[in-house]
């Protein structure tokens, strides 16, 4: 026995020890990471020597954006490579300053490649987002190059996909002259050290699909090259003016020109024509205001590398080789080169603007793109020889954009695109600002600017401009009779397409007045046109009066002292004088139980629960306050003379008594007169605000909203459910009134009533007992009645004050304060439901709380009197799992509570499960883990020493296993455990090889001459990873297949050569010549064969070069082997669940011709079935039999793929006819549509198939009408084991062994 467990033990370490090993990789955020989105960041490793241009290269799975050379040109290009420091990427650590020849990302394989200089140690590399923006400007948009961070975020998984791997020198080859390390080199994978990612500390998450991973479409699909995105912007699309016209294109595939003989030449269509215009260096600028500004672009900044104009080579040339510079032809056509060695990636976004002059039609102008030149084939930078000839024809120009706002090119007469006036007061007499933002479509020189129709203002004299555009205005004319603003420009005046902002203030009327409608002119520039009046702010002015008028309320507590607070602001001053009086009177103060007062107290506003003390006075009110009950409201009067200035906050609260009834919450009325202004509004209330005492729902700090007297908190719970035994019964009260004993006359009583069986004999003496951790009320009487089943408790006299102590009885019960106290009945001696127990106060002599229906904790094992056979001694036993798969490493997870206390020394309870299915067997005795299945139990982790395979104390911690009978067995070690007390742990298992379906399974507990056998709860809602709801079901045990199966591709143009990435994680170990097989890749072809209908695809396993594999194809089944097979996630040997993680790569051509997406399936050895793969393709109805037969292999079983669509529908029909009463309308209505799917799929079937479909549905049938077990989700088995990205398969009804992977499922053999 002890060798067994020391045999368990060292697998345990041995995992450990594995977790511990290799090199620590990291990545760090320099900021909030989003999908798709430049976000810098750093990836940092333990240093490592290298020698002068040794590579660095490191994987980044899933990460989007395209490829980035970081300044690098093609092999062409006579210039040296550009420092990659200077292009957003650095080196970390070494003693080389600058300490990178050159780096790139290669978004077909997701990776970053640096080139180093040394002798030195590099201990990683940042990356500068600001390099990711178009023109290196943060403000810009971003120009699709990578590394970006993965649209479907970063979860624990992706760090062992993700390495770091050193290249000396010697292993890298085929790179171009003076380009190591960059476009189609090839590094030998033999000759590399791997460094693992280790820590998982800077995971994210999006609500996005994981796939795919750029803006592509799925795997599978194929579109001709084209510009994908087109757009254009033009300036000032005025008649017969210059202006400037901004560009912003996309294409699907790489272009370059790839020698001085073969450019690639953009050209737009549909502008402008004249023979006037003709030019054959028309200049380019980089963005819309410096084409506007005439700002030609700068060498050596935003990427540019010569001078424009000059005849150096740079990204973009006129045809006659001019550099920033483009022809323009008298037909309206302007035509732009890439230079030699320049290249526009596949997703980079082109942007650059050039001036035109408008004609003058009146009338859109549509724009046209096309493309001709060469495209890369097999890598990026590439030269003629890896080039090939690409053309795309004319794409109009759309209007609808993620990148910028688009408006078609047009022409019109000038106007302002932009003319906005805005108020900052709207008080009566107050001094308001006015702030004015034009923005001209041409520029406004010279010229009177005249705004008409303003008003508000009771100002006759010229204001005083101030702000940034205040020097524009050489003077200013206001007239106040024609409400006219006359502002006349400077010689420079303003600016055509850039906004100036000016402001300027006067005072306001001193009575209300309505908002201005506001007319603009610029002479004879620009037509009258109307102002956009922000908000309706100019001009408004509202009436004197109180702008904040808020009124609430201190509790919702009946017949008690309540406190209703004002608060009030004017915007004009409130004033009393001897002539004149100031007056607020608050009307509709309906239900309240005070009596008339002509002067009452003022108080401040309480901010906390006051425990029955007053709320302070308020200090030196210069106002009283008078209640009249008849009309329900109260008066406010200001004492002359005193004033409430404009602009100042009052606040203060009254008190009115509050009825002994519920009232609802009060509108009431505001009427506030004095000599200058008369107002009535209703008073505003919170919609969420609670009282402060006794608040109990949103929105009850309304005025007079009065609960009944009730209690909120009313709680009762047993501590055992077994017949004839002592039973302690908890009770938690919380009351919204006070419940007093008084020594002279009345005293407050509960009653409890309702628990009836009781074999406990009625009494006058009854014992009450206080409750550890809580307030105890002290009981001057406890009477029970055993025939009504009623407890009468009589609270104690005595000075009644808030609870302190929680070890010293209190004297009465202080409304809002939980009390708890206990109290033993004997049980009945039969087994019965549940009791409805009811609960009631007497709180004066005539007055009592509602009569209530008490609760019981969340566990409903607790209600009272819920009365079991005497032999069933457990009130929780629940079980369930933590990884199904076959073969694996299981834990199986147990939570029990006694129904009444169980001894744990001379004759301890033992206990025996039963139903599980044959494990194959490890060890006689099993060790223990905490939920988690990860953590032995220890002093300080779970039940340590209290449960043993044995009653020997060595044999703690263990339980003992009989799998040939599917039993385990352990004995109660001492001390023993009380009624209702949790006792959880796990034990280790490995699953059987083959599916299995959920268990029934059974305990037995034998106490004290008393045994008993019970069901145990299976958990049936929990989704373990990878897997479908139940999969936490014990016993259950999936069939073989792929837990992560996803595929993605690095483009969808037609013919271009890419590479498709497979990742996958295997739920049983697969042997070193055990095939996986991919089904579906319609129309691709491999780069090159490396045999007979073989090709070579790169292996990588736990972020490590593993192998190359040669893979067979034969159509689109595309089969391989992995040297050393695949380990699948296993809970024993590995606690975090991962397993091995694989990566495929196959460099492939994409098919020819366009083509729409459509399922991938993967299968593997001779007994996995086959699944549909992640690949983007949101096809959710699944495979149809019709695609299975024509497209897929059958699988290696004696059923068809018909005869399989009909065991899904007819178990999946048969087990919703069990569960029908259980599960919520929204999950039968998901199953419903599942099945309309499953059933199309089982169409077409043959007549043997159709037979064996009849045979399946009717045992289907018959099991869906077993009844279900109640659920239970234990906590380590809940949100934590929910697969990343993933999609829930649901399964229902009595366990069964059908149950799915995401886009699969699995059926009995």
């Amino acid at each position: 026995m002890n060798s067994d467990k020391t045999i368990f033990l060292f697998f345990l370490a041995e995992s450990l020890i594995f977790a511990a090993q290799g090199q620590s990789a990291t990545l760090t955020w320099q900021g909030t990471p989003y999908a798709l989105t430049p976000t810098g960041f750093q990836v940092s490793w333990d240093p490592i020597s290298v020698q002068d241009n040794d590579r660095i290269e490191v994987h980044l799975p899933r990460f989007g954006g395209t490829y980035n050379s970081f300044g690098a040109e093609g092999p062409t290009s006579s210039r040296p490579i550009a420092s990659p420091s200077a292009n957003g990427v650095k080196a970390q650590g070494g003693a080389v300053s600058d300490g990178l020849h050159s780096a790139e990302w290669n978004s077909k394989v997701e990776t970053m490649r640096l080139r180093v200089k040394g002798p030195s140690s590099i201990s990683g590399f940042s990356l500068d987002q600001l390099f990711l923006f178009v023109n290196q400007d943060s403000t810009a948009v971003p120009n699709g190059l990578g590394p970006l961070p993965p649209i479907g975020g970063i979860d624990d998984s992706w760090y062992q996909y993700a390495y770091v791997a050193r290249f000396p020198s010697s292993a890298c080859s085929n790179a171009a002259t003076g380009r190591e390390g960059l476009g189609q080199e090839q590094c030998d994978h033999a000759s590399a050290t791997f460094y693992p990612f280790i820590s998982k500390s800077e995971t994210f998450s999006t609500n996005l699909q994981p796939l795919p991973t750029k803006r592509i479409g799925p795997v599978g699909e194929a579109k001709v090259p084209s510009i994908v995105y087109f757009a254009a912007q033009v300036g000032a699309p005025w008649q017969n003016s210059g202006t400037c016209v901004t560009v912003t294109l996309i294409s699907n595939v790489v272009l370059v020109t790839p020698g001085n003989a073969v450019a690639t030449g953009l050209t737009i269509t549909g502008l402008p024509t004249g023979t006037t215009l003709e030019r054959p260096d028309l200049p380019l600028y980089l963005n819309q205001n410096d084409c506007s500004a005439g700002s030609v672009p700068s060498v050596g900044q935003n990427g540019v590398l010569s001078a424009p104009g000059s005849r150096s080579v740079d990204k973009l040339m006129s045809p006659t080789g001019f550099a920033w510079a483009a022809k323009y032809t008298a037909g309206g056509e302007l035509v732009i080169f890439l230079g030699n060695g320049f290249y526009i990636n596949d997703g980079e976004l082109l942007t650059f603007a050039f001036p035109i002059v408008n004609g003058n039609a009146n009338s859109a102008v549509q724009l046209s793109a096309s493309i001709s030149g060469y495209t890369c084939t097999t890598s990026y930078l590439c030269s003629e020889i890896d080039s090939q000839p690409v053309s795309i024809a004319g794409t109009k120009v759309q209007r609808v954009t993620t990148y910028a706002k688009v408006r078609s090119a047009g022409i019109r007469s000038a106007t302002f695109n932009v003319a906005k006036i805005y108020q900052d007061s709207d008080s009566p007499n107050a001094i308001a600002q006015i702030t004015v933002t034009l923005q001209p479509s041409v520029a406004v020189r010279s010229q009177a600017v005249t705004i008409s129709g303003l008003c508000g203002t009771q100002s006759n004299n010229n204001p005083t401009l101030s702000g940034p555009a205040a020097s524009s205005f050489s003077s200013l004319d206001w007239n106040f009779n024609t409400q006219e603003l006359k502002l006349y420009t400077t010689s420079t005046g303003l600016p055509a397409l850039q906004a100036s902002v000016f402001s300027f203030s006067w005072k306001l009327l001193p009575s209300s007045n309505s908002p201005c409608s506001i007319q603009i002119s610029a002479g004879s520039l620009i037509s009258p046109m109307p102002m956009e009046n922000v908000q309706q702010t100019v001009g408004k002015v509202v009436g004197r009066g109180f702008t904040t008028y808020q009124i609430g309320q201190y509790t919702t507590r009946p017949d008690t002292v309540n406190y209703i607070c004002v608060t009030l602001k004017s915007n004009y001053d409130f004033i009393a004088s001897t002539s004149s009086l100031a007056v607020i009177t608050l009307s509709g103060l309906k239900g309240s139980g005070a009596n008339s007062f002509t002067e009452g107290p003022i108080y401040q506003c309480p901010t906390s629960d006051l425990n029955g003390a007053s709320a302070p006075a308020y200090p030196n009110p210069n106002f009283k306050l008078s209640f009249d009950s008849s009309t329900s409201s109260a008066t406010v009067k200001l004492t002359s003379p005193s004033t409430w200035a404009a602009g100042s906050t009052t606040t203060f609260a009254f008190a009115l008594y509050n009825p002994a009834t519920p009232n609802q919450c009060q509108t009431v009325t505001m009427t506030a007169s004095s000599s200058d202004f008369a107002q009535t509004v209703v008073m505003q209330q919170s919609s969420v605000g609670r009282a402060i005492a006794g608040g109990e729902t949103d929105g009850d700090s309304c005025v007079l909203k009065i609960y009944a007297p009730q209690f909120f908190t009313r709680q009762i719970d047993q501590s055992t459910s077994l017949p004839n035994e002592l039973n302690t019964l908890v009770v938690s009260l919380r009351a919204n009134i006070d419940l007093l004993g008084s020594p002279n006359g009345f005293s407050s009583s509960v009653t409890i009533s309702g628990l009836t069986g009781s074999q406990t004999s009625s009494t006058d003496s009854f014992q009450v007992s206080p409750v550890s951790g809580g307030y105890f009320p002290s009981f001057s009487s406890a009477q029970w009645d055993q025939s009504s089943g009623s407890l009468v408790l009589i609270l104690a006299a005595g000075q009644c004050s808030p609870p302190t102590s929680q070890t010293a009885p209190n004297l009465c019960m202080k409304a809002g304060y939980t009390y708890s106290f206990s109290f033993n009945l004997v049980n009945p001696s039969s087994p019965q439901s549940s009791l409805t127990v009811s609960l009631q106060a007497r709180y004066t002599s005539d007055k009592t709380t509602q009569l209530q229906t008490m609760t019981t904790g969340s566990d409903p094992v607790n209600a009272p009197f819920n009365v079991q056979p005497a032999n069933q001694l457990l009130s929780k036993a629940y079980i369930g799992q933590l990884l199904p798969a076959p073969s694996a490493a299981n834990r199986i997870c147990v939570t029990l509570a006694a129904a009444k206390s169980l001894q744990g020394s001379s004759l301890p309870a033992s206990f025996t499960i039963s139903g599980l299915p044959s494990y194959p067997t490890i060890s006689s005795y099993l060790p223990l883990f905490d939920l988690s299945g990860t953590k032995p139990l220890s002093s300080s982790v779970g039940p340590y020493n209290l449960i043993g395979g044995s009653t020997n104390p060595s044999d703690a911690n263990t339980v003992k296993a009989d799998f040939s009978s599917g039993q385990i067995s352990f004995f109660l070690l001492s001390p023993g455990v009380p009624a209702s007390q949790d006792v959880q742990f796990c034990f280790a298992v490995i699953n059987p090889s083959s599916a299995a379906s959920c268990s029934n399974v059974s305990i037995r507990v034998s106490s004290g001459g008393t045994s008993g056998t019970q069901p145990m709860t299976q958990d049936l809602m929990t989704q373990l990873s990878g897997y479908g709801y139940a999969s936490a079901c014990a016993g259950y045990v999936s069939g073989k297949g792929f837990v992560r199966a996803m595929i993605r591709s690095s483009s969808n143009a037609t013919s271009a050569y890419v590479t498709v990435i497979m990742e996958l994680v295997t739920n049983f170990n697969l042997r070193s010549y055990d095939y996986i097989t991919i089904v579906g890749l319609q129309g691709f072809s491999p780069q090159s064969w490396s045999s007979n209908n073989q090709m070579s695809a790169d292996v990588y396993k736990n972020g490590i070069k593993y192998s190359q594999t040669q893979v067979l194809v034969n159509g689109d089944r595309w089969s391989f082997t992995v040297m050393d097979g695949l380990q699948a996630p296993d809970v024993y040997k590995d606690s975090t669940l991962t397993g091995d993680k694989l990566e495929t790569r196959f460099n492939l051509v994409n098919p020819s011709s366009p083509a729409s997406p459509r399922d991938v399936y993967i299968t593997a050895a001779s007994d996995f079935a086959y699944q549909r793969m992640q690949s983007g393709f949101l096809n959710e109805s699944g495979v149809t039999s019709a695609s299975l037969r024509t497209n897929a292999p059958a699988p290696k079983t004696s059923l068809s793929a018909g005869a399989i669509a009909g065991i899904v529908v007819g178990v999946v029909a048969g087990v919703l006819l069990g569960t029908a009463a259980f599960f919520s309308w929204k999950y039968r209505k998901f199953i419903k549509q599942r099945m309309n799917g499953l059933r199309e799929r089982a169409r077409g079937s043959k007549p043997e198939e159709k037979q064996k479909q009849q045979e399946v549905s009717e045992k289907s049938q018959a099991l869906g009408t077993a009844q279900m077990q109640p659920m239970y989700v234990p906590n380590a088995m809940t949100s934590s084991h929910l697969a990343f990205g993933h999609t829930p398969h649901v399964m229902l009804g009595q366990p069964q062994p059908v149950l799915s992977f995401p886009g699969m499922m699995l059926l009995p053999r």
